[in-house]
C-alpha cells in the first residue's frame, strides 16, 4: 500500500511538469514537451535578505513553464538564528552545486537558475536559445524492485532532481 501511494505520489509530483504517457502496469510513465526552467532559492530564516526572496519565489508558483523549488540550509542555525525548515541536506546541496553553478561561495539568498548560480532577481534570465529536451521518466516495480528509467539523455543536474524525487516518494512509502 505505501509503495502504491509513493508511485501515485511520484505521478502526482510530476503531473504539472509532464504530459502522461499510456502506463503499462506496474509503471508510471511522464513526458514533458518541453523542459522546464527550474528555480531553486537557498534561504533561511535567519537571514535578514531572505524575505524579499521568498516573497518573489512565491509569486512563480503555479507557473507551467518553471519550478520554484525553496531549500532552507542549516548554516545559520548555529549563529543563533534556528531555522525550523533547515536541512543538513540542502546545506550539502547548496555546497555541491556552488562551483557546477558558477559560484564562488555559498550564501543566502541564492538563486540558482537552470544549474547557474543567478543574481539578477527578481527577474529571470532570458530563455535558452536551444533548451535541453526535457526528461521522459519512467518509473517500475517489479516485486520489491523500483527501477527510473530516462528515455532521453538529460543533463546530471535534471537527472540528479529526478532522482531526488524518486527518493523522497520511497521514503515515504516505509
Amino acid at each position: 500500500m505505501k509503495r502504491s501511494f509513493a508511485r501515485g505520489l511520484l505521478c502526482l509530483l510530476a503531473w504539472p511538469l509532464l504530459a502522461p504517457a499510456a502506463p503499462a502496469a506496474g509503471t508510471c510513465s511522464a513526458q514533458a514537451a518541453a523542459a522546464p526552467t527550474v528555480v531553486e532559492l537557498y534561504t533561511s530564516e535567519g537571514c535578514s535578505s531572505c524575505p524579499p526572496a521568498d516573497r518573489w519565489l512565491s509569486t512563480l508558483k503555479g507557473r507551467p513553464d518553471l519550478v520554484a523549488l525553496a531549500f532552507h540550509v542549516n548554516y545559520w542555525d548555529k549563529l543563533g538564528w534556528p531555522d525550523r525548515f533547515a536541512s543538513a541536506a540542502y546545506t550539502e546541496r547548496q555546497r555541491a552545486l556552488m562551483r557546477p553553478s558558477g559560484a564562488s561561495y555559498v550564501y543566502t539568498p541564492q538563486v540558482i537558475v537552470n544549474g547557474q548560480d543567478w543574481r539578477g532577481w527578481p527577474t529571470l534570465p532570458a530563455a535558452r536559445r536551444a533548451a535541453a529536451p526535457a526528461p521522459a521518466l519512467t518509473l517500475s516495480r517489479d516485486g520489491s524492485t523500483e527501477r527510473l528509467e530516462n528515455a532521453r539523455p538529460v543533463d546530471a543536474l535534471r537527472s540528479h532532481q529526478a532522482r531526488e524525487v524518486i527518493r523522497r516518494a520511497q521514503a515515504m512509502a516505509y
